[in-house]
């Protein structure tokens, strides 16, 4: 018998559906099979895909409070422009015409921290059955850690246990005794407890059958879904949740900016649309118009560029006009080369290696964002290789969200097509 020495598999083709896309393809497959009583009697899917619809809204649940909080700026002892109140406002709201809020947030002007406002506003005015989700884990841990920051705790993380083990563990060190691993899912640990009030998980793990095997939407039933990156989630995507909590569900909230990264896998399928692509639905969308991460300089380019002039910038920003901004490095004969269906740049990551040394060596805060995969992993290997900080430090564009560094270093690798 002939044996060779096998080092390697690659299978080629589209890997197996995950249970996000069985569920959504199963609920579709039950339409075009004549079930049309699944859309036609749930008034969000009625409501989100016909700008017409006159279907009814759920009754509201016992726990709902009959009239709309207030909030106070100084509320839990952190400011909140207008807009913010505006938003939050809409969030707590129970009227008919707010059971669907859309809210836009440019870079920097404080999405994760209406979130947790409307958080403590919301457990505080006596709701329950409170569920936060994202596309990307790192949106979902954000914004645990912003809970957190705003002192509150009785939350619990739901994340893949392939997603947390995969080299992805350091980045839940702030939160580990909120986070339970997919693997835990009907373990004593894993078990939900009354004082829970607040669940976390990304979009997809809605789908996951264990969730509600194992009694986390009996304690906590899903009555208000709030969908952070929502603009980078196809419409389709929600289908699955829509369908299987309608029974309890009261209240949505999403908050994205379809002027940032566009849904995933619309560079493929030009005609895929966000919630915020939804006409109807986009005309009531709340701009939150501060932000506070950039320098003013660059504020004022981005809001005329790209915001019609209608963000603002913090003119308290530390940063003044009187100070660069923003430097443009050109390194001389620095091409990038493929690796597997990416792309690296040493001569970059070795020049950003040299500049994270000197800005850890000030304590600075600081983080290291790049278009590709490739160069991210290659960067934190050479973060790790130089004995400098590498934790949270590398990321992709589209997993740089909720961050508020001092620095940050790009790394475009440019081939010899744009230089």
């Amino acid at each position: 018998m002939f044996v060779r020495n096998i080092k390697s598999i690659t299978t080629i083709g589209r890997d197996d559906p995950t249970s996000a896309e069985y569920q959504k393809s199963l609920r579709l497959l039950h339409v075009l099979q004549g079930q049309k009583g699944l859309f036609e009697e749930n008034p969000w899917i009625q409501h989100i895909w016909n700008s017409s619809s006159n279907a009814s809204w759920p009754s509201a649940s016992p726990s709902t409070p009959s009239s709309t909080p207030t909030i106070r700026s100084l509320e839990f002892g952190r400011p909140i422009n207008d807009s913010q109140l505006e938003a939050i406002q809409s969030m707590l709201s129970t009227s008919d015409k707010t059971r669907i809020t859309l809210i836009q947030g440019p870079p920097g002007t404080g999405k994760t921290s209406v979130i947790a406002t409307f958080v403590q506003s919301a457990i505080k005015n006596g709701q329950t059955g409170l569920w936060l989700v994202a596309q990307s884990n790192v949106a979902v841990k954000n914004i645990a850690e912003k809970l957190l920051d705003y002192g509150f705790s009785k939350f619990k993380l739901l994340v893949s246990s392939d997603f947390h083990d995969d080299w992805h563990e350091h980045l839940y060190a702030k939160i580990p005794h909120n986070v339970v691993r997919s693997a835990e899912f009907g373990s004593k640990k894993a078990k939900p407890q009354q004082s829970c009030q607040v669940i976390l998980c990304t979009l997809s793990m809605l789908s996951n059958p264990r969730i509600l095997s194992c009694g986390f939407t009996t304690v906590v039933p899903i009555r208000t879904l709030v969908v952070d990156e929502a603009s980078q989630i196809e419409i389709g995507n929600y289908i699955p949740a829509l369908t299987t909590f309608a029974s309890t569900l009261q209240k949505l909230c999403f908050i994205g900016d379809d002027k940032q990264l566009p849904p995933y896998g619309q560079e493929e399928l030009q005609d895929l649309q966000s919630i915020f692509e939804v006409p109807h639905l986009r005309q009531t969308a709340l701009l939150l118009n501060v932000q506070y991460r950039m320098p003013p300089q660059l504020g004022e380019f981005i809001s005329d560029a790209v915001y019609d002039g209608q963000l603002q910038s913090n003119p308290l920003h530390p940063i003044t006009a009187k100070i660069t901004a923003c430097h443009f490095l050109d390194l001389p004969d620095s091409l990038e080369r493929s690796s597997n269906t990416s792309w690296i740049n040493a001569s970059e990551c070795e020049a950003i290696m040299f500049l994270a040394e000197y800005l850890q060596s000030k304590n600075s805060n600081f983080r290291i964002i790049t278009p590709y995969e490739a160069q991210r992993a290659l960067l934190q290997e050479s973060l790790k290789e130089n004995g400098l900080n590498w934790e949270d430090k590398c990321f992709n564009v589209d997993s740089f969200q909720g961050f508020d560094p001092s620095l940050t270093s790009s790394s475009s690798s440019v081939t010899d097509a744009f230089s």
